[in-house]
């Protein structure tokens, strides 16, 4: 659990507690990432609304912070 901690906190998400899951805040208002320990992400917003997007693998999941960063 604690190399998944530093993954994530090496991506710039937080862990929520006290379930092992993650957020990323994004630049856009009222939106962020959410990963679990097991690589499934989500993006929620207006309050807590929420869209799935799957499981993805560790390179995945930085390309897609990377992108969702860099575009906003």
């Amino acid at each position: 659990m604690k190399s998944r901690h530093s993954f994530f906190e090496g991506l710039g998400f937080y862990e929520l507690h006290p379930r092992p899951m993650f957020r990323l805040d994004l630049p856009t208002t009222d939106t962020y990432l959410i990963a679990d320990e097991h690589g499934y992400l989500w993006l929620e917003y207006d309050e807590k609304q929420s869209v799935g997007f799957g499981k993805f693998t560790d390179e995945q999941i930085k390309t897609l912070v990377r992108t969702m960063l860099n575009c906003a």
